[in-house]
């Protein structure tokens, strides 16, 4: 159908509604998404002393808040992230699952594949679970950028 078949009234009852809806949407208003406060967590994981590499760490808090996760590298370095990657957790009492990451994308974008990891370490299946796993961890107000968790 043409504009030009529409009249004034006709027109304008479509479109009006139309761009309203489009600056709703696109100024966010009732999205009623709240970030999540987080101060600055990141350390090393480790079993009996052994670097642990490829292993995602989940921060479960006790309270009613959200979530971190933060991958561990080849040295088993972390930096956790709730609200993006990196950004922290929130203080408080939170208990930690740990599981290894059994595959991992690869390649350029559109022609990306997914790769089979094997653990170089395998950690008890107990760690997989918040509720077996025995960690808990506080992060204080202030943040820790020297967390190490060395899963005995």
């Amino acid at each position: 159908m043409h504009l030009s078949h529409l009249s004034n009234a006709s027109y304008r009852s479509r479109v009006i509604p139309l761009f309203c809806c489009i600056a709703l949407a696109m100024s966010g208003c009732g999205s009623g998404v709240d970030l999540e406060k987080t101060v600055p967590v990141s350390g090393t994981l480790s079993y009996q002393g052994t670097p642990l590499e490829g292993y995602k760490l989940v921060f479960h808090p006790v309270e009613d808040r959200q979530g971190a996760t933060a991958e561990s590298g080849a040295d088993g370095s972390f930096v956790m992230g709730t609200n993006e990657p990196g950004d922290g957790a929130a203080p408080g009492k939170h208990r930690v699952s740990i599981n290894f990451i059994a595959e991992r994308m690869e390649g350029e974008a559109g022609r990306e594949t997914f790769v089979k990891l094997t653990p170089k370490v395998k950690v008890p299946a107990k760690y997989k679970n918040p509720d077996t796993s025995g960690i808990e961890i506080e992060v204080p107000e202030s943040g820790s950028e020297s967390l190490n968790i060395d899963l005995p």
